[in-house]
């Protein structure tokens, strides 16, 4: 309870580039100001150069044939990395990447929050793992598993919200993720090697404000949508005293649906298929939130 109260109150300068947004050419692209975790880094079990390579990942790259592809939680990409161990030859690969964070106060609690995705691809198809964070050279924790039935090739799987704590022992920390394994496939079963995603890393605000692309948007002014992934229901709730608009568009940018609202609404969607719908909010004026929503 003690760290729930304090680091909500806390905040510090953000990741740069959280939504881990870049450009993909071929494999191996990194998203912008990150870095990929070495396999001489003292954290990284990743046993030689080359095998510590993540995959900047879209919906249908940087491979799709091998089912490396799918949909970013935010943004239009996010990192995808491999774990895999053979116990023949000790070799490893361990994907992962890192990033230097200042700003902080020797001594206080802060969280470190992501959304992680089981990808998978064709050759490497557990179903469940997580990600291990390091600040510097330490473990902080690793996340709660995520598990998932959906095949290689999917690009409708589901992120899930993870959080971990740690102290601050300085005013900047190197802060590492790298995909762990929660069982022993990877090591034991060909072909149960792990791909995990992961995407919108942030400390103190999340990736949804970062998306809307307006740089102006007063920090006040607060709209949500949830839950996400919906079922049969999305809300929507805003403390924007004025009459906003709430559009939804399928994949191809086609719009379903539009509505008028004050305040909050909600939106009845158990007559849409499963899967990825974009949705924009604006007023009168402008745009005051745009991003995607998945239907489980």
């Amino acid at each position: 309870m003690f760290y729930t109260c304090l680091y909500q109150s806390i905040k510090a300068q953000e990741f740069i580039n959280g939504d881990l947004s870049g450009i993909i050419i071929g494999y191996s692209s990194l998203p912008t100001n990150w870095s990929k975790v070495q396999y001489n880094d003292i954290n990284s079990l990743a046993s030689q150069i080359g095998y510590d390579t993540p995959d900047l990942t879209r919906f249908n790259q940087p491979d799709s044939a091998l089912g490396i592809m799918g949909n970013p939680y935010s943004g239009n990409t996010f990192v995808s990395g491999n774990f895999i161990f053979n116990p023949e030859n000790g070799a490893c690969l361990q994907e992962g990447i890192k990033q230097t964070v200042s700003g902080f106060i020797p001594g206080n609690i802060y969280s470190i929050n992501f959304h992680q995705a089981v990808v998978k691809q064709s050759n490497l198809l557990d179903s469940s793992g997580s990600w291990a964070v390091y600040i510097d050279t330490t473990l902080i924790g690793i996340s709660t598993p995520t598990f998932s039935d959906a095949t290689y090739n999917s690009t409708e799987f589901n992120w899930e919200l993870r959080t971990l704590l740690f102290e601050a022992t300085a005013t900047f920390h190197l802060i590492k993720f790298l995909p762990k394994d929660d069982d022993s496939l990877s090591s034991s079963i060909t072909g149960t090697g792990l791909r995990m995603g992961i995407d919108c890393i942030f400390l103190s605000q999340g990736c949804e404000i970062e998306n809307t692309g307006i740089d102006n948007l007063d920090a006040e002014k607060e709209t949500v949508l949830f839950p996400n992934p919906f079922k049969d229901i999305i809300n929507i709730s805003t403390n924007i005293n004025e009459q906003l608009e709430v559009s939804l568009f399928d994949i191809t940018s086609r719009k379903i649906f539009n509505q008028l609202f004050n305040n909050s609404t909600s939106i009845n969607t158990a007559h849409y298929v499963k899967g990825i719908y974009l949705y924009e909010v604006k007023s009168k004026n402008e745009v005051i939130k745009k991003g995607k929503i998945i239907k489980d």
